[in-house]
């Protein structure tokens, strides 16, 4: 199968889109709105505490083959992390120390919550 993955762009005013990827093709986003004013500042304290600008552009749990990665953009940074073929972000974040400042933590704690924020903002009537 090879690469697949997810990617999550978030604009600064809170519009944001989801789409997946498979090798080299991204279809179109399969979910798209704009989080309450709410989402977006608990979204931007996240980012904060995990020094999201500090992240690296490329991180990796996997050098295994068909790897599943995770794609955030907020504003104009972007980082991507490699997780096990199948595994997902909660998965990932359960198998890694809690202690320290690790790069994939501070991913994976922005891309849950940025997750969960979209999920519930996905659907909801202006």
């Amino acid at each position: 199968m090879g690469e697949s993955g997810t990617i999550v762009t978030i604009e600064r005013d809170g519009r944001f889109q989801v789409a997946r990827f498979a090798n080299h093709r991204i279809e179109g986003p399969h979910q798209k709105g704009i989080l309450w004013a709410e989402a977006i500042r608990k979204l931007a304290r996240t980012f904060a505490r995990v020094h999201a600008a500090d992240l690296p552009g490329v991180m990796s749990r996997s050098a295994a083959a068909n790897p599943h990665r995770l794609q955030l953009s907020v504003g104009k940074r972007m980082s991507t992390l490699t997780l096990f073929p199948g595994e997902t972000a909660e998965q990932a974040a359960a198998a890694l120390p809690r202690s320290g400042p690790n790069p994939a933590t501070r991913f994976l704690d922005l891309w849950i919550t940025a997750q969960n924020l979209v999920a519930r903002e996905h659907g909801k009537k202006r």
